[in-house]
């Protein structure tokens, strides 16, 4: 026993139901995707902290006085800012952007 072809208009109904099931599907993995490339630019800038932190506590011990390392501190500090606000960190921006605010009214 042979079956018969679906007609076209089971043809459309089938595709029109399988358009909406992988539309559905394309917008959850764009989320995820967009989930996953933010948590990679999070990770890329926690490291590059984490490196500036090792390579201070390495050069910041040969100083003699405390005024090159305040000066350097302070200049990676905006450098910092200026990565989290590239790299999309909102918890480091936020933060910053507070206490700027705050040292503006004092």
């Amino acid at each position: 026993m042979t079956s018969n072809p679906p007609s076209y208009a089971e043809i459309e109904k089938s595709a029109g139901q399988n358009d909406q099931g992988s539309s559905a599907a394309i917008a959850s993995l764009e989320e995820k995707l967009s989930e996953e490339k933010q948590s990679r630019k999070e990770d890329r800038f926690c490291f590059a902290v984490i490196i500036i932190i090792l390579l201070d506590v390495i050069f910041f011990r040969d100083f003699n006085n405390w005024g090159p390392p305040i000066v350097i501190g302070i200049l990676e500090i905006v450098l910092i800012w200026v990565a989290a606000r590239k790299y999309g960190v909102e918890d480091f921006t936020n933060l910053f952007d507070k206490w700027v605010d705050r040292k503006k009214g004092a």
